[in-house]
């Protein structure tokens, strides 16, 4: 019973062993075995290195993967973060706005009322009497000066009177 190893492909792939139909003898039989193992030796130290390879490609895109995973998780909870302070800031300013409004209507309300007093008080002025001292001594003078004229024309009238 003779084994002989069997390529399919160009490729390094080996297929199992196939029993061969004809003799040959056993030193050329161990001969084919172990050109067939150093083979498949050297093939599995190619398909190692190509997994060992390809083991590093996995694990750096994992570490890459990994730092873009927590990258946005921080990121999220910026975001997060930030639309609180900006909810905050709209209610702050939407209080601001209504406080603002409140105090143009009190300002508003405010200037009518003034308007009202200050012409509430232009009618009350005109009604307003002076104090008895003030109109004694106004009308002192103007006694005096009602003299100081009568005075004035009786001496006209002598004048003209002697004149005449």
């Amino acid at each position: 019973m003779f084994i002989a190893v069997r390529r399919i492909h160009s490729s390094s792939r080996v297929t199992a062993p196939v029993r061969n139909q004809k003799s040959s003898p056993p030193r050329a039989q161990r001969e084919e075995l172990f050109a067939a193992l150093d083979e498949l030796a050297e093939n599995h130290m190619t398909l190692q290195d190509r997994l060992e390879e390809a083991r590093k490609v996995q694990e750096e895109r994992m570490l890459e993967r990994e730092a873009a995973e927590a990258e946005c998780k921080e990121m999220e909870a910026e975001i997060a973060q930030q639309n609180k302070i900006q909810s905050s800031i709209r209610q702050e300013a939407h209080s601001l706005k209504r406080s603002a409004n409140e105090l143009k209507d009190k300002i508003a309300n405010l200037a009518i009322a003034l308007r009202e007093l200050q012409a509430e008080e232009r009618n009350l002025s005109k009604e307003v009497v002076d104090s008895p001292d003030r109109i004694r001594s106004e009308l002192a003078k103007a006694g005096e000066r009602l003299e100081a004229a009568k005075g004035g024309t009786e001496e006209r009238r002598r004048e003209r009177a002697e004149a005449r």
